[in-house]
């Protein structure tokens, strides 16, 4: 995934270039205005019409008053100042955000579109990516021209500015830093990227609220997509007497009861079919299940529709079937799927969109629906067994055992992303 965004991360930084020369300089995260709570989010306003880095809002909660009382809240003893927020709406925006119309949503470079990401993990790819979202508040239009310009017309960030930069927001290594030969350029000692990834999807932003540790301080964030999915991370910095550094940025764990019904559910809805009480399990013949590995990015018009077969054998009876998905070209034609339970099924368990459905062969509007896949003979399918399971965050990974013909069974995780009332089914890799 790194590698696909270096390849045109370019064009982002021009963009984030001319948008940042319709503004003036913006402030720091480092710096405090005197921002306090609006009553709505940021994920339930308008879209912004330009991004524009600002102060906080105005005409919100000063710094250091107390939420309730409005009084002086001290420091805890092994922190260096209380925090407030001022400074949590600032390390939001520094993390990858911008702001304008009374709106934050995820730059068009960010950190924010990795699922989770800590300090231990990033690398230089991360690192540039931020910067390049940045360094137009760092530094004014002026500035930017003189350091960075080359002659070629492209930008390239000496190491010794780079790297003081980075070092100011992360506890960052030489060596996380310069890990990525694309960026860091030995030979001239700077950094700078070829091409970059284009521009896709950024989520409204909206501040929960925050919560101090000692020197750590939690900020609750939703996320809100255009398809409005909403999800809630936690973005985690330390307080230093200088600023603050960035430490994590993780999904909150989801308060879901694992059962077995939801672990059967999980199995079953992916391709399979139940032989026995001991969690023990058979793939359809199109199931997923036969799969060597798969990922959701791999989901294609013509393999949903696949999975949507077993699906609906899953959800309904047949004579439910009959009622439902008759198809309009008479009996024996196969089965036709109503657009809108076939696009929200799709929506729900793999995030596919109904513009990408429809761009299938599947899909057929003079009805206003998708007729189902032609009959394929059913093979071998395998028996699935449940060995365990893991939890992380809103991550669920099942551990299954899949039989071969004469062959040791393949070890698989089956991995869906937790959701308050659902799951989507995101990888099934081998372990």
């Amino acid at each position: 995934m790194k590698s696909s965004r270096l390849l045109s991360l370019l064009l982002a930084v021009c963009l984030l270039f001319s948008l940042s020369s319709c503004s003036e300089r913006g402030n720091t995260g480092q710096q405090d205005p005197a921002p306090a709570k609006t009553e709505s989010s940021a994920a339930d306003t308008a879209a912004p019409q330009e991004d524009t880095a600002t102060d906080a809002p105005a005409g919100q909660q000063s710094a250091g008053e107390a939420e309730s009382a409005g009084q002086q809240q001290t420091a805890p003893e092994d922190a260096p100042y209380q925090a407030d927020y001022t400074l949590a709406w600032h390390a939001v925006l520094d993390f990858g955000a911008s702001y304008a119309n009374n709106v934050m949503r995820t730059g068009v470079v960010s950190l924010y579109s990795h699922d989770r990401w800590t300090i231990d993990d990033a690398d230089g790819t991360d690192f540039f990516s931020w910067y390049t979202g940045i360094v137009s508040q760092l530094y004014s239009d002026e500035e930017r021209e003189e350091l960075f310009l080359a002659e070629d017309g492209s930008w390239a960030y000496p190491a010794e500015i780079y790297e003081a930069d980075v070092r100011r927001y992360f506890d960052a290594t030489t060596e996380q830093m310069r890990d990525n030969p694309d960026l860091y350029h030995a030979d001239t000692n700077t950094y700078y990227a070829l091409a970059g990834p284009g521009v896709g999807e950024r989520p409204l932003i909206g501040i929960q609220s925050f919560e101090q540790e000692g020197n750590l301080v939690n900020i609750d964030l939703l996320l809100k997509n255009e398809a409005e999915q909403h999800r809630r991370m936690m973005l985690t910095i330390r307080l230093t007497d200088d600023g603050y550094r960035y430490v994590s940025y993780l999904p909150q764990s989801v308060n879901r009861t694992i059962t077995n019904h939801l672990l059967e559910e999980i199995i079953l809805k992916f391709g399979a079919e139940v032989t026995r009480s001991d969690h023990v399990y058979h793939s359809t013949g199109t199931g997923k299940f036969l799969s060597s590995s798969w990922t959701v990015e791999q989901m294609t018009p013509e393999s949903f529709n696949g999975w949507y077969l077993d699906y609906s054998n899953y959800i309904y009876t047949y004579g439910e079937r009959l009622m439902i998905f008759a198809s309009p070209l008479g009996e024996n034609t196969g089965w036709f799927y109503p657009a809108d339970l076939y696009e929200a099924a799709a929506k729900a368990y793999f995030g596919l969109s109904a513009e990408e459905l429809r761009a299938g062969e599947n899909y057929n509007a003079e009805y206003g629906g998708y007729f189902s896949p032609h009959p394929v003979g059913r093979g071998y399918t395998p028996l699935i067994t449940l060995e365990d399971y893991d939890q992380q965050y809103d991550l669920l990974t099942l551990n299954v055992s899949v039989s071969q013909l004469e062959a040791p069974d393949r070890k698989m995780a089956l991995t869906v992303r937790l959701t308050e009332d659902g799951y989507q089914y995101l990888s099934y890799l081998p372990r």
